[in-house]
């Protein structure tokens, strides 16, 4: 609210929705966005955080006086950025354990993420960018590495050096 949308924005490059095979990078980017410093910046321009604890009568109160605030596209894209780096809810399907066991074990076997992702989107009848999202979360992850290791034959009780 308080926010006009540039439209020509969608049509040029870089605007609009992001790849999701750039969606790694940019949570990575976004991370290191200092949140103090982004916060700081929106107070300036008249943004008051204490003001989502009031009534809600009083908050709409607040949107319906017509004050407005304007934040210049670099600030829109930092928060943007720092948003996409926080931590996403899982609110679509559950994969069954079947699904997900098969796809640790396609992955140690090396089998490329987007064929995998394809088959399991088959599957499940998710989107595929979220399942190709999904299973680069679960190949970055310590449990992967671990099952790697053990797979080696470096496990916690191994024998070998």
């Amino acid at each position: 609210m308080g926010c006009s949308v540039d439209a020509d924005r969608r049509k040029r490059p870089g605007g609009g929705m992001t790849k999701s095979v750039d969606d790694a990078r940019l949570r990575e980017i976004g991370g290191k966005y200092n949140a103090e410093i982004l916060i700081g910046m929106l107070e300036s321009l008249g943004a008051q955080a204490s003001n989502v604890l009031l009534p809600v009568g009083e908050q709409i109160e607040r949107w319906r006086s017509g004050g407005q605030i304007y934040i210049s596209l670099g600030l829109a894209d930092a928060l943007a950025a720092a948003l996409h780096s926080l931590p996403r809810k899982r609110t679509g399907k559950l994969w069954s354990t079947t699904i997900e066991s098969h796809a640790e074990h396609d992955l140690l076997d090396g089998k490329p993420i987007r064929a995998l992702a394809r088959e399991i989107a088959a599957k499940t009848g998710q989107p595929l960018a979220s399942v190709r999202r999904r299973l680069q979360e679960m190949k970055a992850g310590g449990r992967f590495k671990r099952m790697q290791l053990r797979r080696k034959g470096h496990g916690l009780f191994s024998t070998q050096d």
